[in-house]
C-alpha cells in the first residue's frame, strides 16, 4: 500500500520534480539536440547514400568501446558520494583510478580502433571508409566518455544544477561542429566530418573537466591502483550486463531482418525509440538520487533512505504508467505523427513497448539499489536471464508476428528480469528496516 500510495500521490510527484527539474530539463534539451537533431541535420545534409555510410562507420566504432571500456560512470558517482563527506583523501584517491581506468579503456579501444579499422571497414562493405572509422573511435572511444566522465564526477558531488550547465554546454559545442563538418563535406569528406564532431567532443570533454574541477577542487590526482583494484571489479559485472543488453539487441534485429525484413526491423527500432526516450527522464531523476542514496546507504541512514526511494521509485513508475498508457492506447496517432503514416505497422510494437513501460522502469530503479550496495553481481545475473528469455521467445514469436513478436520477447524477458530484482532486493530492504529500528531506540 506504501509503494501504491508514492505512485498516486501527486505530492510525491512534486516533490520529486522540485529535485530533478534541472537534470530532467537539461537531458531533454541535450538529448533532442545531440540525437534527433543532429542525425536529421546529417541525414538532411549528407543524403541518403553518405548519412547511410556515416550511420555504419559510427556503429562500427561504436562495437570497439563496447568491447574495451569499462562503464566508468556507472560507478564513480557512488565512490565520490560516498566518501565526499567522510574522507577527502579516500575521494580523491577513487577520482584518480576512475579516472585512471577511463583513460586506460579508451586508449585500448582507440588502439583496437586503429589497428583493425581496416578489417572492419572491409567486413562491413565499406572498405574506403576505414579512415573514417579511426576518426570516429577518435571521439566515440576517449572524448565523449571522457566527458562524460567529469559528468559523472560532478553527478557524485550532488551539484545537479552544474551537471545540468555542463551537459547542455556540451551539446551546444558538439552541434555546431558536426553541422559545420557536413556542411564541409566536399572539402574533407566522411573522414573529415567525423573530426569535426570530435572537435566538438574535446571542446566539451575540456569543458566538463573545468566544471568538475570547481565541483571537486581538483581535475588530476596522481593514479592509485590499489583503489582501481577496488573499482575494477565493482564495474566489471556492469560492462558485462551492458554487452548482453547491446548483443541481444544485436542478435534480435538480425533475425527480425533476415525472417521478417527490413521493414519489421524498422518497426520494432520505433518502438524501441520511443522506450529509450523515456528513459532519458529516468537518467536524469537518477542524476539526482544515485549518489543520495549512494552516501545514505554508507552512513546507514536507513529511514531517509526508505523514504527517499520510496518517494522516487513511486514517481518513476507513475510517470511510466502514464506515458506508457499513452503509448499503447494513443499509438496510431503518435506513430504517424512522429515517423510518418507508412510507418502505422509500428503501432503494435509501441503499444507493448507501452504496456510494459512501468514493468521496465521497475526493474531499472531495483536496479539501483545493488549497486549502491556493492552487489553488481548481480545486474549481471539479471541480464543473462533476461538474454535467457528474450532470444528464445523471439525465435518462436518472430516469424509469426514479426516487429510485434520481438516486442512480445522484450515483455517476457522484462517480466523476469523485475521479478528476480525485487526477489533480489527483499534482503537489502529488511537490512535498512534493522537500520531504521537502531535510529529508533
Amino acid at each position: 500500500m506504501g509503494a501504491l500510495w508514492q505512485t498516486l500521490s501527486l505530492g510525491s510527484y512534486r516533490a520529486v520534480a522540485s529535485r530533478v527539474k534541472y537534470p530532467v530539463v537539461a537531458a531533454t534539451i541535450s538529448y533532442t539536440l545531440l540525437s534527433f537533431g543532429l542525425t536529421a541535420i546529417l541525414s538532411r545534409l549528407l543524403g541518403s547514400r553518405r548519412f547511410g555510410e556515416y550511420a555504419v562507420v559510427i556503429t562500427i566504432a561504436g562495437i570497439f568501446r563496447l568491447l574495451a571500456s569499462f562503464s566508468v560512470e556507472g560507478g564513480i558517482p557512488k565512490f565520490i558520494a560516498e566518501w565526499s563527506h567522510r574522507d577527502p583523501a579516500e575521494t580523491r584517491a577513487y577520482y584518480a583510478a576512475g579516472l585512471s581506468v577511463r583513460l586506460a579503456a579508451g586508449l585500448t579501444a582507440l588502439l583496437l580502433a586503429f589497428v583493425l579499422s581496416g578489417p572492419a571497414a572491409r567486413l562491413y562493405g565499406i572498405p574506403h571508409l576505414s579512415h573514417a572509422v579511426a576518426a570516429a573511435a577518435l571521439y566515440v572511444c576517449l572524448l565523449a566518455p571522457l566527458a562524460s566522465f567529469f559528468l559523472a564526477c560532478i553527478q557524485g558531488r550532488e551539484q545537479p544544477g552544474r551537471w545540468s550547465l555542463t551537459t547542455v554546454a556540451n551539446a551546444l559545442l558538439v552541434l555546431p561542429a558536426g553541422i559545420t563538418g557536413a556542411l564541409g563535406l566536399s572539402h574533407w569528406g566522411l573522414a573529415g566530418l567525423l573530426l569535426w564532431v570530435g572537435a566538438g567532443w574535446a571542446a566539451a570533454a575540456f569543458a566538463s573537466g573545468l566544471s568538475a574541477r570547481r565541483a571537486m577542487g581538483f581535475t588530476w590526482a596522481a593514479p592509485d591502483w590499489s583503489h582501481a583494484r577496488v573499482l575494477v571489479p565493482f564495474l566489471a559485472p556492469l560492462w558485462f550486463g551492458e554487452l548482453i543488453f547491446m548483443g541481444t539487441h544485436v542478435l534480435l534485429k538480425s533475425y527480425l531482418a533476415v525472417r521478417a525484413g527490413p521493414v519489421s526491423v524498422g518497426q520494432f527500432e520505433i518502438a524501441l525509440t520511443l522506450l529509450f526516450q523515456v528513459s532519458t527522464l529516468y537518467g536524469a531523476i537518477m542524476i539526482v538520487f544515485l549518489p543520495t542514496w549512494a552516501r545514505l546507504y554508507a552512513a546507514k541512514q536507513g529511514a531517509e533512505l526508505l523514504e527517499s526511494f520510496s518517494l522516487a521509485r513511486g514517481a518513476i513508475i507513475g510517470v511510466a504508467s502514464a506515458v506508457g498508457l499513452m503509448f499503447a492506447l494513443a499509438g496510431h496517432w503518435i506513430v504517424p505523427l512522429i515517423f510518418g503514416h507508412d510507418q502505422l505497422g509500428a503501432v503494435p510494437a509501441v503499444r507493448v513497448m507501452g504496456l510494459i513501460m512501468p514493468l521496465v522502469f521497475s526493474g531499472w530503479v531495483t536496479l539501483s539499489v545493488f549497486v549502491i550496495s556493492n552487489q553488481t553481481s548481480v545486474s549481471a545475473r539479471a541480464n543473462l536471464l533476461w538474454l535467457a528469455v528474450v532470444i528464445p521467445a523471439g525465435l518462436f514469436l518472430i516469424p509469426r508476428l514479426g516487429a510485434l513478436g520481438a516486442s512480445l520477447a522484450f515483455a517476457a524477458g522484462y517480466a523476469v528480469f523485475t521479478s528476480y530484482l525485487v526477489a533480489r532486493a527483499r534482503p537489502f530492504f529488511a537490512r535498512l528496516q534493522s537500520w531504521v529500528q537502531r535510529e529508533t531506540h
